[in-house]
């Protein structure tokens, strides 16, 4: 189980229980291990990490017959490898047109200039390992 809390851009507060559903699936392709979760709903999260275990992400989607009114959380986190329990990161939320808006100026950011631009479009979150 794990635990998201955060601070959205416009600092309304955001917190996520997720129940991991399997024993995760290697995914070669990508380098990372993909967990499938209960979150705001059954089978509405996922949880991915990457090999080294220092990259991981969540993300989440409460459901709503009106597409463009389905919410889409991410926590995007850095941890420190291996048996970590905290992990502290940057949380975006939106409907799928903000993400792709986020997606659409991420990809035109110079490569040193990463960093900077998505702390400056993000809020924060911390996952916590329970």
């Amino acid at each position: 189980m794990f635990e998201m809390t955060g601070t959205t851009t416009d600092k309304k507060a955001v917190a996520h229980t997720y129940t991991l559903r399997n024993d995760g699936q290697w995914d070669s392709q990508d380098d990372e291990w993909n967990y499938l979760a209960n979150g705001t709903s059954s089978r509405s999260a996922s949880l991915k990490i990457n090999r080294e275990q220092d990259i991981l992400y969540t993300t989440d989607t409460q459901e709503n017959d009106d597409l463009d009114k389905q919410i889409y959380t991410a926590c995007f986190a850095q941890t420190d490898g291996p048996g970590w329990r905290t992990a502290e990161g940057f949380l975006v939320q939106g409907n799928l047109q903000a993400f792709r808006d986020f997606t659409k100026r991420m990809a035109g950011v110079p490569e040193g200039q990463l960093f900077k631009t998505f702390k400056s479009l993000s809020g924060e979150c911390v996952i916590t390992r329970k």
